[in-house]
């Protein structure tokens, strides 16, 4: 039984339709990860790539809604007494700016601005830790192979939210809707 359930934002929860492909064209990056090839940078480097990182995310998330059902999903996952945490490579600035525009409450919340982001274990057992749980009883919700990565490095359970995007890595669970999380739970 899962005591603690952390989600991802971008994709999971939250439908911000990121071109990724133009972002990395426009900040001249490769296909790996957009994170670690900044924060390798100069100083000088990364400060001006960071910020242009930082407005293509507000102009995505300034128009990004939630998918069906999250708040629910949430309402009775509190209502159980399950914790709910939210790691997300997402700026802190931009998290904010979610959970206020949409009323939702997390327990605890990691985004990169933490300086650990996923596919690194570190959000996710940074979480468990704060909730007092135990990676054993915490499932990350995901919508991509980080997700994975990160639950299963953490030793916790992983549920991918199928959006029909290619895995190279196998979850535990796939789901295909917010809500098929409670059914887990039973």
């Amino acid at each position: 039984m899962f005591n603690a359930i952390i989600f991802d934002l971008d994709g999971t929860i939250l439908d911000s339709r990121y071109d990724w492909k133009k972002i990395r064209e426009n900040l001249n990056l490769n296909q790996h990860s957009i994170l670690d090839q900044l924060y390798s940078l100069p100083a000088k480097e990364r400060n001006k790539k960071e910020t242009l990182l930082r407005q293509y995310e507000r102009n995505a998330t300034a128009s990004a809604t939630l998918f069906p059902d999250v708040k629910e999903v949430l309402h009775a996952l509190r209502k159980m007494g399950i914790k709910t945490g939210l790691s997300t490579n997402n700026s802190l600035e931009n998290t904010r700016f979610i959970t206020e525009k949409h009323g939702l409450v997390f327990d605890g919340i990691v985004t990169r601005d933490d300086g650990v982001w996923k596919p690194n274990k570190d959000p996710i057992l940074t979480l468990i830790k704060r909730f007092n749980s135990k990676p054993d009883t915490t499932l990350v919700v995901g919508d991509s192979d980080y997700d994975i990565l990160s639950a299963r490095d953490a030793g916790s359970s992983c549920a991918i939210l199928w959006r029909g995007r290619s895995l190279k890595c196998k979850p535990d669970f796939i789901i295909y809707r917010i809500r098929d999380v409670l059914d887990l739970l039973k």
